[in-house]
């Protein structure tokens, strides 16, 4: 036995219900990701052109996202951004109730960080770093700690790292 024509338009009507349900739960995605986002980033004392270095990502899309005035960004756009900003990605996207630790970056560091171009996540470790109680004051003391640390775990030497003088060895 077939269903009654009106029994067709009640579901056309629900499929309708249904897009219009699916098209909200966006919109309140991409704006709580907007918000996540931005929280993150202010939390980190960046502004929209650092994370935009930081993340290769457009100053200007960074803007519209943060305004929820865009759709669900790309999978890449999201890991590029969860990784400038030591997030995981699931984490910048569906949100994570837990606190976020607050951690006092010195100004020394901000400023090698800069210089170095640096990502947060390498900040922050660098900035728990105190040997009783006392941390690094210069710039120079934490690029001798930073560079200490990167050659330590094996990190491959880039092309600037490597000098065509001469060594000297004792025999």
């Amino acid at each position: 036995m077939s269903e009654p024509a009106g029994g067709d338009r009640r579901e056309d009507r629900g499929d309708v219900s249904t897009a219009r349900d699916a098209a909200a739960r966006n919109r309140r995605t991409v704006a709580s990701f907007g918000r996540r986002l931005r929280s993150l980033r202010v939390h980190q004392k960046l502004t929209l052109s650092e994370l935009a270095r930081l993340s290769g990502v457009s100053k200007g899309y960074l803007s519209q996202v943060e305004r929820s005035d865009t759709s669900r960004p790309s999978a890449a756009t999201l890991f590029a951004l969860a990784d400038a900003l030591g997030a995981s990605a699931v984490d910048l996207y569906e949100g994570n109730e837990s606190p976020i630790p607050v951690i006092e970056i010195p100004q020394s560091l901000r400023e090698f960080g800069e210089e170095a171009e640096l990502p947060p996540t390498d900040l922050e470790m660098l900035a728990g770093i105190h040997y009783r109680g006392a941390s690094p004051e210069t710039k120079q003391d934490w690029h001798f700690i930073y560079e200490s640390i990167r050659r330590s775990v094996g990190s491959t030497r880039e092309p600037s790292d490597t000098h065509s003088g001469t060594e000297y060895t004792s025999s």
